[in-house]
C-alpha cells in the first residue's frame, strides 16, 4: 500500500488517562488530524506539517511510524505517525 494521508497521532494525559489530539469537524464528527501528502513530500513531514497547520503546534517531533491504515473512504492509505510535542495542550 502506497500512503496518500498522513495523520500525526499525538497523545496527552487527560482526565480519563491517556488521550488522543482530535478535532469536532462541524459535519462530520470527531476527527483526527490528517493531510494529504505533497509531491516530493515525505510522509513524516506532511504529517507534522498539517499538525502545525491544523493546530498550531509547532515544536514537535516524530517518533516512529505506527503503520498504514487503508481507511475504506475514498482509497485513503494514511501513513500514521506517533508524535512528541514540547509544549502543554489544552484540554480542550
Amino acid at each position: 500500500m502506497t500512503p496518500n494521508k498522513a495523520c500525526p497521532v499525538v497523545w496527552h494525559p487527560c482526565a480519563r488517562g491517556l488521550g488522543g489530539l482530535a478535532f469536532e469537524h462541524p459535519l462530520a464528527g470527531l476527527q483526527l488530524v490528517k493531510s494529504s501528502i505533497e509531491p516530493g513530500e515525505t510522509p513524516q513531514a506532511a504529517a507534522l506539517r498539517e499538525l502545525e497547520e491544523e493546530s498550531g503546534i509547532v515544536h514537535a517531533f516524530a517518533v516512529r511510524h505506527l503503520g498504514l491504515r487503508a481507511s475504506g473512504y475514498e482509497a485513503q492509505v494514511w501513513s500514521l505517525h506517533e508524535v512528541s510535542v514540547a509544549q502543554a495542550l489544552p484540554q480542550t
